[in-house]
């Protein structure tokens, strides 16, 4: 099959994978992954960053459109940015969670960012992909224009007070509420043993004893022989694992679980930590990395917002000077930690 029967297979069939492709010439696949990477360098065909199963998919410039209709095979946080984003337009970087802007940066099909100078400061903007750079100027002025409009007015401070209490209100109340979401699963068991209790006599309060008593048992052995597994993976061939492993033994921590994202670099762990009020559980993201930036602190936020924990951040390297300044302001519950 030539080059031109190719490209008129995707034109007439639309983005696809090298297996569509090795069906339809009844070749094996890496023969026609061969083909796609061939065109691909010529610059014929693009490539997708979203994913059906492992396969990325191959289309034409003009086809870009098509991508919108494989966007249910996005990862459910994914997804749910790029409806957003679609609604949108427009998003400003500094105004969405940071859940939302971590999966703004996975969707690099649909999401384009913007960088904009505004008042001596770069703001990010994104964009939904097929808003031409004109529309997406104007909506971003329409974001910004308003706040400095009530700044060149004949600034009574009262009125320039009450625009910048505002918001803090609101955020203090979102605070509140989600603080108030966090105790109330909290309070609800307490109450349910307690009713419990009262009722059986004396041979049912043995029982819930007896239980307690084989549970820590239980709960023992897996300990040992996660420790054993643990220390084992740290005498590997992964040094960083063994470098992370010894930093937590020399504070007393114990690694729970682990899982490697990627050998030698990419860690990511759940600790118990020993402190003056009893033991203290963590989700830990460890990068071997010289120089940290704001996705590296977002990704541990997300890695410890899934796993409901507190995050730590840890890193033979540093932060940069703006992500040290966001670090405790924009993300809560997360500490980095230096090697």
């Amino acid at each position: 099959m030539s080059q031109e029967d190719i490209i008129a297979f995707i034109k007439a069939k639309g983005p696809i994978v090298p297996m569509d492709l090795a069906n339809n010439m009844r070749v094996e696949s890496y023969i026609a992954s061969a083909h796609l990477s061939d065109l691909l360098s010529k610059k014929l065909i693009q490539i997708s960053s979203l994913k059906l199963g492992s396969s990325p998919l191959y289309f034409l410039p003009e086809q870009k459109s098509m991508l919108e209709k494989f966007s249910n095979h996005l990862h459910q946080k994914d997804q749910a940015a790029f409806n957003e984003l679609k609604a949108n337009k427009v998003l400003q970087d500094s105004q969405i969670s940071p859940l939302l802007r971590v999966s703004l940066r996975n969707i690099k099909d649909f999401a384009v960012p913007l960088e904009v100078t505004y008042k001596n400061k770069k703001e990010i903007f994104w964009k939904f992909y097929s808003l031409s750079n004109d529309e997406a100027s104007e909506t971003i002025r329409t974001l910004l224009l308003p706040k400095e409009e009530i700044k060149e007015e004949p600034l009574p401070e009262p009125e320039v007070k009450k625009t910048e209490v505002a918001p803090v209100e609101i955020v203090k109340k979102e605070v509140k509420e989600s603080e108030v979401e966090k105790v109330k699963p909290i309070s609800k068991p307490e109450p349910k043993p307690v009713k419990q209790e009262p009722k059986p006599v004396t041979k049912k309060v043995t029982k819930p004893k007896v239980k307690e008593v084989v549970v820590e048992k239980k709960a023992v052995k897996p300990k040992k022989e996660t420790q054993k597994h643990i220390s084992n993976a740290f005498d590997s061939s992964d040094k960083f694992l063994k470098q992370v492993g010894d930093y937590f033994s020399s504070i007393d921590a114990e690694v729970v679980t682990y899982d490697i994202i990627k050998k030698e670099s990419e860690i990511d762990l759940e600790v118990e930590i020993p402190s003056s009020i009893g033991i203290l559980f963590y989700f830990c993201k460890a990068k071997n990395k010289k120089r940290l930036n704001d996705s590296d602190i977002h990704a541990a936020y997300v890695g410890g917002e899934l796993k409901k924990l507190p995050s730590i951040l840890l890193a033979p390297g540093s932060l940069t000077k703006t992500s040290q300044e966001k670090l405790g302001k924009e993300f809560r519950n997360i500490i980095f930690v230096q090697l």
